[in-house]
């Protein structure tokens, strides 16, 4: 996936470079400098050569010596970035092309490979704006606006926006390299455990599939209080991305040792938008969750908002709930704040922060955990890593302190995931 764009880069040279003799061209052309380094243009022509030959160090030394030749050449900027790409150098590539895209900022080429080093570090917001400023500097149809839309296709899809790359692909005149991705099903599975302090623990089991636009996941969740049965739930969510949101439907089956509390049924609907400024992702987020159980009901509403950069998430959310109880007179009402704040570490490590603070009795938190009154804390803080562990596995840590009044508890977690 890393290496597509840069492989539909070379593409379109592929061709014309098995029916010339560039050895010999590199020769002459060399022999010709000789006698005239002067000549800045067959310099670049020395270049282009080394680049068809398979020789982009040799190259990158032609186009940093045209440029300080010639400060006012697009042509050595842009091959430079070529070259630094080719050679898998991408930090410094997006370096270099910091000033360039100042000094040169209506060609297309120095976007187009500054959005290749951007994407090959890990960083596709920035990614999609440096391929839209590209895309606008060029005519449709034409070579590098095809590689700007495929750029583009891939920097959503590494956002997470697959319904915005659906909709690139599915624009462009030409075929992408995006689309195979985007096509075949995305299958995933984990499995986790938990443990509080006084001995109680959990078993977290899920599955989930995605194919273009579209997902499902299913997931089982077995509590045990002192070595014994508490509650068990299963959940069944299905979304639908959208260019400007995502839709999600969830629904959910309890049953526990608290004959007032269970069985339960839960039904939930969730409402992202997504708009982009510069490398910026802002997402306004609506939901709500309905619990139906034996002696009561509880409906919640949240309202949050989430912004997203490459190297930092941040969501903040308000919910209301209101418990309503069999006994008149009994009803409640209650409101929790709650953020998290994710950051990326080093490529796909990530550190979390979470906290949230109110009456979470029948709260259901941002990860789509529910609680219940067993423990009704008044505040979480919570820690968390994300490690990718190679070959599609992963490996998920998370530590909570809960407080109550005078009393505290802990929490730690592990979750196993494979996504092949």
């Amino acid at each position: 996936m890393k290496k597509a764009l840069l492989l539909l880069l070379l593409a379109v040279v592929a061709a014309v470079a098995q029916t010339q003799d560039y050895p010999n061209l590199i020769r002459k052309t060399r022999q010709y400098l000789s006698v005239f380094p002067e000549n800045n243009s067959e310099r670049l022509a020395l270049a282009w050569y080394f680049m068809q030959n398979a020789q982009p160090d040799s190259a990158l030394a032609r186009y940093q010596e045209a440029f300080l030749f010639d400060p006012a050449s697009a042509d050595a900027a842009s091959g430079s970035l070529w070259a630094l790409n080719s050679l898998n150098r991408y930090s410094k590539s997006v370096s270099r092309s910091k000033t360039l895209i100042h000094a040169f900022p209506e060609n297309p080429d120095i976007f187009n490979h500054r959005g290749l080093a951007l994407l090959q570090t890990y960083e596709p917001l920035q990614a999609r704006a440096s391929y839209l400023t590209a895309q606008k500097l060029t005519a449709p149809n034409s070579e590098s606006h095809t590689i700007a839309a495929d750029g583009l296709a891939w920097s959503y899809l590494n956002s997470g926006d697959l319904a915005n790359a659906q909709s690139i692909i599915k624009n462009s005149t030409m075929p992408l390299s995006a689309a195979p991705w985007l096509e075949k099903p995305r299958p995933a599975v984990s499995a986790g455990f938990g443990y509080k302090q006084n001995g109680d623990t959990y078993w977290l089991v899920g599955a989930s599939l995605r194919l273009r636009t579209y997902s499902a996941a299913l997931g089982f969740e077995e509590y045990r209080l002192a070595r014994q049965h508490f509650r068990t739930a299963y959940s069944l969510d299905l979304g639908k991305q959208f260019t400007p949101l995502d839709l999600k439907l969830g629904a959910k089956a309890f049953s526990g040792a608290d004959a007032g509390s269970y069985p339960a049924w839960q039904g939930s609907a969730s409402i992202a938008g997504k708009a982009y400024i510069f490398s910026l992702r802002f997402s306004p987020l609506l939901l709500f969750h309905y619990t139906y159980a034996p002696v009561f009901s509880a409906a919640q509403a949240d309202l949050g908002f989430k912004i997203s950069t490459d190297r930092l998430n941040l969501l903040l959310m308000y919910s209301g709930l209101y418990r309503d109880y069999l006994s008149v007179g009994t009803d409640q009402t209650a409101r929790v704040f709650s953020g998290i704040a994710d950051l990326r570490l080093y490529r796909f490590l990530r550190l979390s922060f979470s906290a949230s603070h109110g009456d979470m009795a029948w709260w259901t938190n941002p990860y789509g955990v529910t609680l219940d009154t067993m423990y009704p804390n008044t505040t979480n803080l919570g820690l968390g890593l994300s490690i990718p562990l190679g070959k599609g596995f992963g490996l998920s840590l998370f530590s909570q302190l809960g407080l109550i009044d005078d009393t505290s508890n802990h929490l730690l977690q592990g979750v196993l995931s494979y996504a092949p």
